[in-house]
């Protein structure tokens, strides 16, 4: 299986690195088209998917915050908590369908 990391550290991107996350977008919802997904793929679900994964794996705060490219924890507490919220509407949404059946 062939494995892509991507640098979550948005801030030394610059000028061409952002000129790239784009264009890396654009390739990233064309597959997720392709592979007929409910979710558009993008750098920012990449970001999403790999914190709240790592919390889920116990990964401690610090690296999760390094990780990020956040200046503080306190930021990155904030960006897990409405990520968690997100999930939680998800699944309600998701059970309020089956129930509408």
């Amino acid at each position: 299986m062939n494995r892509v990391v991507i640098h979550l550290d948005r801030s030394q991107l610059g000028t061409d690195g952002l000129v790239i996350e784009l264009k890396l977008n654009k390739e990233l919802k064309n597959i997720g088209k392709k592979l007929e997904l409910s979710v558009s793929l993008t750098m920012y679900v990449a970001r999403h998917s790999w914190a709240s994964m790592a919390r889920h794996l116990n990964v401690p705060l610090t690296i999760i915050s390094k990780a990020m490219g956040h200046e503080s924890e306190k930021t990155t507490q904030i960006y897990l908590k409405n990520f968690e919220s997100d999930a939680v509407m998800r699944a309600s949404q998701r059970i309020i369908r089956e129930i509408e059946g």
